[in-house]
């Protein structure tokens, strides 16, 4: 085999580059230079891959399109709980590792960081459709967090709790200023879920009995008709009047109202109007 041994190799005109025309295969020894041109599509080596995975490569962009490779593109992986798998920052506010930071711990647990330089930074969650942005959540630096709808606050919270903005509701409707309503025509025998509910008896008697509620419930009887009904003390329950602590079964005059309030199981104190 032939050896050249060279200091310097230029073009011809004594400036320009060396075209290799039908390539040039380096068998052993580092090729290093100062910029590169081209896609870098015939460097198929794993020689290369095999350099490149100890280093630090510094690029100013990188593009990844899966072309029918299969799945993932990037693949990210560290060896132990530290280092970050994945930091995105800005050179701009920081050189030093601050941004987003991404890891797997070594027992499965994901930990997601909005690092900050210096002091806490908000982590916002936004979307858009292309012409036009809003933001849904906020991980604020003072410690809120912060939910919105389509853009709108709704919810903070505080050092003393929640504060929201608009209607709190569940299944049975908004939890202040209106309470749910269980109809009845006929004989009824409350239950558990009745709870926090009024009752609207259009005839019929109200039975209630032990072992139903827990302490701290309530249920508001109406009685919706012409007529009485009437308030039974189920066996082993204790129903007793607010206005003379009397127990035993209540009579609901026509349109009365009337709240029992759950002190035990077994007792309820009850009072309202109509009531007797």
């Amino acid at each position: 085999m032939s050896e050249i041994r060279v200091t310097n190799v230029i073009g011809e005109d004594g400036s320009a580059a060396v075209n290799f025309s039908k390539g040039i295969n380096i068998s052993s020894g580092i090729v290093t230079a100062t910029s590169f041109s081209g896609s870098a599509s015939g460097l198929t080596s794993s020689s290369i891959a095999a350099k490149l995975s100890d280093q630090r490569p510094s690029m100013k962009g990188i593009s990844l399109t899966d072309d029918g490779t299969s799945s993932p593109v990037l693949d990210l992986k560290t060896d132990d709980d530290n280092p970050w798998g994945l930091i995105l920052g800005n050179a701009t506010y920081s050189t030093n590792q601050r941004g987003l930071k991404i890891l797997q711990e070594n027992g499965g647990q994901i930990n997601t960081r909005a690092s900050g330089q210096g002091s806490y930074i908000n982590w916002n969650f936004t979307q858009d459709d292309g012409s036009s942005s809003r933001t849904l959540m906020t991980l604020g630096g003072s410690g809120e967090v912060v939910l919105r709808h389509q853009g709108n606050l709704k919810m903070v919270t505080t050092s003393t709790g929640i504060s929201v903005t608009g209607a709190v509701s569940d299944s049975d409707g908004p939890l202040r200023g209106r309470l749910p309503v269980n109809a009845q025509g006929t004989n009824y025998t409350l239950v558990a879920s009745d709870a926090g509910k009024f009752i609207r008896s259009g005839g019929g008697n109200i039975t209630i009995n032990p072992s139903i509620f827990s302490t701290g419930d309530m249920v508001t009887i109406l009685n919706d008709t012409g007529g009485n009904i009437t308030i039974i003390q189920g066996s082993s329950f204790s129903l007793i009047n607010s206005a003379d602590a009397s127990t035993g079964n209540r009579t609901l005059a026509q349109r009365g109202l009337a709240t029992v309030l759950f002190n035990a199981q077994n007792q309820g104190y009850i009072s309202g109007s109509g009531l007797s």
